[in-house]
């Protein structure tokens, strides 16, 4: 199997200091993004893989093809199952083609995306004196907002492509 993501992220953020008599006051705002892609490749078609390994047998021209062969142990053409590649698990190590398999396999792409925006606001300073002592201060507010979202490939959403066979 095979598994290669690719993210692109950037952020940006911009602030300002500054101070106004005995005040210092902050500002900033900032703004990030990433995208990604995420690919899966040697992943096996359930729907594919049930009818390969199900009943096959020869055609009238001698090809074995995935079907139920009548008594005569020849599949009937109204019985092939249509995009079918037979496999035979039991062969050995070279019984399965690259084909076969070519023919098992559907590679997966998912997207997803994610957000952030922030801004953020912050004062400080001195607000008179008691006993010759300055009283200080400071206040801030933050906001953020996050949002992200991910689609799964159509072919796994619908099962076709999985983890789990089901008859």
């Amino acid at each position: 199997r095979g598994f290669a993501e690719d993210v692109q992220s950037w952020r940006s953020v911009v602030g300002i200091r500054t101070t106004l008599a005995s005040w210092h006051l902050e500002a900033a705002a900032g703004y990030a993004n990433s995208h990604a892609v995420v690919r899966e490749t040697g992943l096996i078609a359930t729907n594919r893989l049930l009818p390969a390994i199900g009943a096959s047998g020869p055609d009238a021209a001698g090809q074995i093809v995935c079907g139920a062969p009548d008594a005569s142990g020849i599949v009937p053409a109204a019985s092939i199952i249509p995009g079918c590649t037979p496999l035979n698990l039991f062969g050995g190590p070279t019984a399965i083609s690259p084909a076969q398999i070519d023919a098992l396999e559907l590679p997966l792409t998912d997207r997803g995306e994610n957000s952030q925006r922030l801004a953020e606001l912050s004062a400080q300073g001195d607000w008179g004196a008691v006993s010759g002592q300055p009283i200080s201060w400071a206040t801030g507010a933050t906001y953020e907002r996050e949002a992200g979202d991910y689609h799964y490939d159509p072919l796994r959403e619908g099962g076709t492509v999985g983890n789990t066979l089901t008859a």
